[in-house]
């Protein structure tokens, strides 16, 4: 009788071990936020923090200048095109925005040496697609301690015409990740140089 017990007991054991090893498999971060982090990186994106400033901004123009030499477009509704190739760089006082439409490189002027020090997307990110509920970003990296922002009008530094929404925040390796939602949707996702943009 009690070789039978021993048994169970070990069986149950067994089986309880087995349980806990698939509730961590579970509860595993679907996203690998640090190792991107770490590289600087969005991964939907050409470029990452530390670029060189002069080479983003002259590729991203000579992209657009062969998008609007080709006379293919003629007779397509251009501007609808533009949404896909499209390029601006505009001074903003202390730093330089490099526009490529749907993704922004930004610059501080004073850190120029230094390279990009803010990328940021208005499309998929990190896995993510555009739309993501904001519940669906939490749960997929439930080891990642965000900070929840309530947006408001000039809160958000490379999107200042935003007035509301929320911000999902966390810091690693010197590094920012904002994932930033209308309505519950992502909308944009940043990955910035802490110390440049304070």
């Amino acid at each position: 009788m009690k070789k039978i017990f021993v048994f169970l007991l070990c069986l149950g054991l067994v089986f309880s071990f087995t349980a806990c090893g698939e509730k961590s498999k579970k509860n595993a971060d679907k996203v690998d936020l640090h190792y991107y982090t770490s590289l600087g990186q969005i991964p939907e994106m050409p470029y990452k923090l530390g670029a060189k400033c002069d080479k983003v901004q002259s590729e991203l123009q000579a992209e657009y200048d062969e998008f609007l030499a080709d006379d293919s477009h003629e007779g397509d509704d251009h501007d609808h095109d533009a949404e896909e190739i499209y390029f601006n760089a505009s001074d903003e006082g202390d730093f330089i925005l490099l526009d490529n439409g749907s993704k922004y490189y930004l610059y501080k002027k004073a850190e120029e040496k230094d390279g990009v020090s803010c990328i940021v997307t208005f499309g998929d990110a990190f896995g993510f697609k555009m739309g993501t509920f904001i519940y669906d970003v939490k749960k997929a990296m439930p080891s990642i301690e965000f900070t929840e922002i309530d947006i408001t009008e000039g809160s958000v530094f490379f999107a200042d015409y935003l007035f509301s929404g929320t911000a999902l925040s966390t810091e690693i390796d010197e590094k920012t990740v904002m994932f930033i939602f209308q309505e519950g949707e992502l909308y944009a996702t940043a990955l910035y140089k802490t110390n440049s943009w304070k």
